[in-house]
């Protein structure tokens, strides 16, 4: 529930930055609010991956349960986004520049000037790439990859790293004016900062070198499934969860605050540099530090019985999804005539 709240409240800031970006005077409204909506929508990820934790560790469907909601949403908000950027966005455009390939590098052109160079906005791609890796990383399945071919299965594990290493490539290079990205790319970008995904990455491990270790003994995988749906396990997990996000909250940190006073020190940066760094997402895991005390109440074992929620809460999700890009719309018409008024004016 909180993970897509901070999802909706994500769509706000970023319908109000792009605002920004067209509108000195919303820019300036809206500074500060920006600020603390940005902070909370990067909660999203952190909360959604301990759901993911939560359904793949404690339910026995949780692999095929969390690969077909992610599939799923991946593909909707891709064709979506492909969708109402080459038809409305590139569409209008076209009608203001009467050509359509102009429009399209207008389009990218108008993005590429922005602080990072680049939006991503697809937070299900970040979360079934997680999936993915953990899938990789310790599933058993009960018909392939039986044998030493399951070495196979734990060596594409690397796959989703380097999905997501060239992911954070193309965003550095855009950032650093190197590359101009296409608009059509943007729906498949991460959008987890570099510190949350190595977060991820040691919990994951965590879960595997309890496996190794708890089945050294003579002990069976059967044994272990057991083992892994106790409260001791549960706390364990949640006290072990909470010092990696402080340690990752306050590492990343002390990495922007060093990289900021060093280019200063050099005079080789200014502000818009440091505010790309922020966009790129370094410093973005400093929120894991406030969130740790609230992960040891944390407990995947907890579970309901009205499993109607757990369908109601994506749903809702959603509809307050579209309600703000609606308002939003709504809100950009409401200020056409002063749009056009400022820019005739200024011609």
């Amino acid at each position: 529930m909180f993970g897509w709240l901070c999802i909706v409240i994500a769509q706000v800031s970023l319908l109000l930055t792009l605002g920004g970006n067209i509108s000195d005077q919303l820019q300036e409204q809206t500074m500060t609010l920006q600020t603390v909506l940005s902070v909370v929508a990067s909660m999203s990820v952190p909360f959604l991956l301990l759901a993911n934790y939560a359904l793949i560790l404690d339910t026995s469907d949780g692999y095929k349960r969390q690969f077909t909601i992610h599939i799923a949403a991946t593909a909707l908000i891709v064709v979506l986004s492909l969708f109402i950027l080459n038809r409305y966005a590139v569409g209008t455009v076209a009608v203001l520049t009467g050509s359509r390939q102009t429009a399209i590098e207008q389009i990218n052109l108008a993005v590429h000037s922005t602080k990072s160079g680049s939006v991503s906005f697809n937070l299900f791609i970040d979360l079934l790439l997680c999936t993915l890796f953990m899938y990789c990383l310790n599933a058993r399945p009960k018909r392939f990859f039986q044998g030493k071919k399951i070495r196979i299965l734990r060596a594409m594990a690397v796959l989703p790293v380097l999905y997501e290493a060239a992911s954070i490539a193309l965003r550095i290079l855009a950032a650093q004016d190197k590359i101009v990205l296409d608009y059509n790319i943007f729906p498949f970008l991460t959008t987890k900062p570099p510190m949350m995904f190595l977060v991820f990455l040691v919990l994951a491990f965590f879960i595997k070198y309890r496996e190794r270790s708890f089945c050294k003994n003579g002990r069976t995988h059967a044994e272990y499934d057991l083992f892994l749906k106790t409260r001791r396990n549960s706390l364990q997990f949640s006290v072990f969860t909470a010092i990696v996000f402080a340690v990752a909250g306050v590492l990343d940190s002390m990495i922007l605050g060093f990289l900021a006073n060093a280019l200063l020190a050099h005079q080789s940066a200014n502000g818009d540099l440091i505010f790309k760094m922020l966009d790129l997402g370094i410093g973005g895991a400093g929120i894991l530090l406030p969130m740790a005390p609230v992960v040891l109440l944390f407990s995947y074992t907890r579970t309901h019985k009205n499993q109607l929620m757990d369908y109601l809460i994506p749903v809702m999700g959603v509809l307050l999804s579209i309600f703000v890009y609606l308002e939003g719309a709504y809100q950009a018409v409401q200020r056409i005539p002063n749009f056009l008024e400022g820019f005739l004016g200024g011609a």
